[in-house]
């Protein structure tokens, strides 16, 4: 008998970006996924309130919550369900904030090739049990699972010592079984200057990343998440490690006279598969959303209102990141930022570059309808 689908809860307020997460989830390979929506945090808490729903993709930047506030309140809502961060931003403090506040991952938001969400979001429901029986079990039966887990993961006693780490945590780190009672400098080190705990998020200790000696003349890069299994005094900690290794990603495919990446149109046409409605519904409801954000955001610089500016800027950059139109996406991200920090004469500079680059994306666009 075939497991039931995976029911997923995706809250976000850009319909673009909600559109092709849910696609995405609809047309994974052998399916096993269900998805709904929700626009805001308020919308999503009601909805876990009811139940059956197996994880959460979640945006930060909602109407009703900014930051990590959106992240709590849905942890707090139902605290078994695993939460993965959907942003707009690769910045290293703002995602290790999320992983802190009780996220189980991270995506930053554009087009996910075919697989890719599903292994996402069953790797995040695993941890999220795992780290739910930690909570439960004794010492002995913390290492067990550690033991035998399929992520990166160790678990360390009261008093420090490494109890249990799994197979891909020995491999990521190159220890041995036999070099767990006596840990390396570099996780002493982590351990040692992680214990106390932080009033706003009790079982999040640190994030970052760090260089590994695995062996001679070898080094892994290494991002790591330090937590508490609970908030009671003398509770055992967890470190999770994952690699930042990799080859460089390839240099987009943008032709200097073409507002369009090519590369991400051909991804967009894949991800649709035999469906020729997709992309036109995807570019036909970019040319909608596109015009009245481009004037909210001359019409704020001109003003000088730059939390709207930004605000604007940000839900265009993502919209323009759909269709590929990665230069106008750019323009809207340098744009936000200046925004962001108040430089006035910055912020106008660039929504007026915004304005001009529009046209361009809009007409190619049109061409490419079916």
């Amino acid at each position: 008998m075939a497991d039931p689908p995976i029911r997923v809860l995706v809250v976000e307020d850009n319909p673009g970006d909600a559109r092709l997460v849910e696609w995405a989830l609809a047309h994974e390979p052998g399916g096993g996924f269900m998805s709904e929506h929700a626009g805001r945090v308020a919308a999503a808490v009601e909805r876990l309130g009811r139940g059956d729903v197996g994880a959460v993709l979640l945006d930060l930047g909602l109407p009703d919550s900014r930051g990590m506030d959106g992240l709590r309140r849905v942890r707090s809502a139902a605290a078994r369900v695993p939460v993965i961060v959907l942003t707009g931003s690769e910045d290293p403090a703002l995602v290790r904030q999320a992983l802190l506040a009780g996220a189980q991952d991270y995506q930053v938001k554009g087009i996910f090739p075919p697989g890719h969400l599903a292994e996402v979001i069953r790797g995040a429901r695993r941890r999220q049990e795992l780290e739910h029986r930690l909570a439960e079990g004794s010492p002995e039966e913390s290492a067990r699972l550690v033991a035998a887990a399929e992520d990166a993961f160790a678990v360390v006693g009261p008093e420090g010592r490494l109890l249990a780490a799994s197979p891909t945590f020995l491999d990521a780190t190159g220890l041995s079984a036999d070099a767990l009672a006596q840990p390396p400098p570099w996780l002493a080190e982590l351990l040692a200057a992680n214990a106390a705990v932080s009033p706003s998020d009790p079982l999040g200790l640190a994030a970052g990343a760090t260089i590994v000696e695995r062996a001679a003349g070898e080094a892994a890069d290494l991002e790591y998440v330090v937590k508490r299994v609970s908030a009671s005094p003398g509770a055992l900690r967890t470190v999770r490690v994952r690699s930042l290794g990799g080859p460089a990603a390839p240099a987009p495919a943008v032709a200097p006279e073409s507002p369009i990446d090519e590369a991400v149109f051909a991804q967009l046409r894949e991800l649709a598969g035999g469906d020729p409605t997709f992309v036109d519904a995807l570019v036909a409801a970019f040319l909608a959303e596109a015009d009245p954000l481009v004037r909210a955001i001359s019409q704020a610089a001109v003003r000088g209102d730059a939390p709207n500016v930004a605000e604007s800027a940000h839900r265009l950059k993502s919209a323009a990141a759909q269709v590929g139109a990665m230069t106008l996406s750019r323009a809207c991200g340098e744009l936000e930022r200046e925004a962001r920090a108040g430089h006035l004469e910055e912020v106008r500079a660039l929504a007026r570059t915004v304005g001009r680059e529009h046209p361009r994306v809009a007409t190619a666009l049109e061409k490419r309808r079916n």
